[in-house]
C-alpha cells in the first residue's frame, strides 16, 4: 500500500510539473452591436478590460461610416460607454475601473469638416473632458491607481504649427510635460510612482523620435537600439521603472521589441520574422506585444518571459479558429488581453493562464492528505513515512 501511494504521489507531482507549461483559456469580450469589429487595449488587476468598438451609429461627419465607442468589459458582459458627440475610444483603465481615451466633440453650429477630439475619463457612469494644453485636440492614453492620467494635446502654439505634447494630468490640473527638442511629444504609459513613459521628436534634423521616461519633472531620452539617430518609442512602464517599446536595431526601418532596465536597452528579438514591438509589462517582468513571424507572412501575439519569446498562438486551443494578431497588456496575474482575426472579423479575447496559482494549490493540498493517509496506514514506519513526507515537501 504504502508503494503504491508514493508512486501516487510521485504522478501528481509529475503531473504538475507537466502541466506548468504556462497555456491559456480565450475568452471572447463581444461586441457592442452586430458590426463585429472589438479592438482591446488594456486590462486591470480585476481583469476588466477597456477599448473600442463598432457601433451601427453613423457618423455625423463621415457619411457612411459608422463609429467606434469606448467599452468596458466586466463580469463577462461588454458595455458601450458612448462618447463625448462623435466617435470614441478607450485606451486605459485603472484598478478602480476608470477608463480614459479619447472622443470627438460636437461640431458647432454652422461648422464643417473633423470634429475635435478630447481626452476623457470615465467613471461612476459619466464621460468627462480633461480639456487641452490650449490647442484642439487632446487625448488620453492611461491611468494609474491614483487617478493620474497621461496622453496627448495639441498646444495653444498648434494653430499655426503644428505643436503637440504628453500631458500629465493630476489633480484637476493638466501639466505640459515638454518634448526632448522637437515639438512633438506623446505620454502611453504611467506607472504608480507617477513616471510617465511616451516618445518625442528631437532637436535632431528630420522626423526622428526617441522614447522617454519622465520623472519628477525631467524628461529623459532613452535613445534607441541603433544609437542616437536610431527611432524608437515607449509603450509600458511597470512600478519598478521597467520600460517596454519598440527601436530601430540597424540602418532599416524595421524595429524590434526592447526591455529597458537599470539604464540598458535590451534586444528582445522577433518570432522570426524582421519587426516586433512589446506593448506591455507586468510587474513580474512578462512582456506582451506583437511580432512579425519567420517568413514575414503574418503578425502573431507574443509574450516574452523568462528570456524567452512565445507565440501566444502556440500557447492556445488551436481550434478556436482565431489568430492571436497583437497582445496589448498583461496584469500581475499574468491575463493578457489580444487582438484576434477570423474571417473579416476583428474581436478582442482575454486570456487567462492554465493552471491558475489556486489550481496549484489544490494539488498541493491534495499531497497533504496522501501524506495524512500514509501516516495512518504506516504508524508502525514513523521513519519511512518521514522520509515520503520530506520528498514531497522539497517537491513543493
Amino acid at each position: 500500500m504504502t508503494a503504491r501511494i508514493v508512486l501516487l504521489v510521485a504522478g501528481l507531482v509529475a503531473a504538475t510539473a507537466a502541466h506548468a507549461e504556462i497555456r491559456y483559456t480565450m475568452t471572447h469580450l463581444g461586441y457592442v452591436s452586430n458590426f463585429q469589429a472589438t479592438s482591446p487595449a488594456d486590462i486591470n488587476a480585476s481583469g476588466q478590460v477597456a477599448g473600442w468598438s463598432k457601433t451601427t451609429r453613423p457618423s455625423p461627419t463621415e457619411p457612411g461610416y459608422f463609429v467606434d465607442h469606448a467599452f468596458l468589459y466586466k463580469s463577462g458582459v461588454i458595455q458601450d460607454l458612448g462618447s463625448l458627440g462623435g466617435e470614441s475610444v478607450g485606451l486605459g483603465i485603472n484598478d478602480k475601473g476608470h477608463v480614459v481615451g479619447g472622443s470627438e466633440i460636437p461640431l458647432l453650429p454652422g461648422a464643417s469638416g473633423d470634429a475635435d477630439w478630447r481626452a476623457f475619463v470615465y467613471r461612476d457612469g459619466v464621460m468627462t473632458t480633461l480639456g487641452t494644453l490650449g490647442g484642439q485636440n487632446s487625448e488620453a492614453r492611461a491611468i494609474n491607481s491614483a487617478g493620474d492620467v497621461t496622453g496627448y494635446s495639441d498646444t495653444a502654439a498648434s494653430v499655426t504649427t503644428l505643436e503637440r505634447h504628453a500631458f500629465l494630468y493630476s489633480n484637476g490640473s493638466m501639466v505640459d510635460l515638454g518634448t526632448l527638442g522637437g515639438t512633438i511629444s506623446y505620454g502611453t504609459a504611467l506607472n504608480d510612482v507617477g513616471q510617465v513613459v511616451g516618445v518625442s521628436s528631437v532637436s535632431s534634423p528630420g522626423f526622428l523620435s526617441h522614447a522617454f521616461v519622465y520623472t519628477n519633472g525631467v524628461m529623459t531620452d532613452l535613445g534607441s537600439l541603433a544609437g542616437p539617430m536610431g527611432g524608437s518609442s515607449a509603450s509600458d512602464i511597470n512600478n519598478a521603472g521597467q520600460i517596454v517599446g519598440a527601436s530601430q536595431f540597424g540602418s532599416g526601418p524595421q524595429s524590434h521589441a526592447f526591455l529597458y532596465d537599470q539604464g540598458a536597452m535590451i534586444d528582445l528579438g522577433t518570432l522570426g520574422g524582421s519587426d516586433s514591438r512589446a506593448a506591455g509589462i507586468n510587474a513580474l517582468g512578462q512582456i506582451v506585444g506583437s511580432s512579425l513571424v519567420a517568413g514575414d507572412t503574418r503578425h502573431s501575439a507574443f509574450i516574452y518571459d523568462a528570456g524567452a519569446m512565445a507565440d501566444l498562438n502556440d500557447l492556445v486551443d488551436p481550434n478556436t479558429g482565431w489568430l492571436l494578431t497583437s497582445a496589448n497588456a498583461i496584469n500581475d496575474s499574468g491575463w493578457i488581453v489580444a487582438s484576434g482575426y477570423s474571417n473579416g472579423r476583428y474581436a478582442g479575447f482575454l486570456l487567462a493562464p492554465v493552471p491558475e496559482p489556486a489550481t496549484y494549490a489544490l494539488m498541493l493540498a491534495g499531497l497533504g492528505v496522501i501524506g495524512a493517509v500514509v501516516r495512518r496506514r504506516c504508524s508502525g514506519a514513523i521513519d519511512s513515512v518521514s522520509s515520503v513526507s520530506s520528498g514531497t515537501g522539497s517537491v513543493r
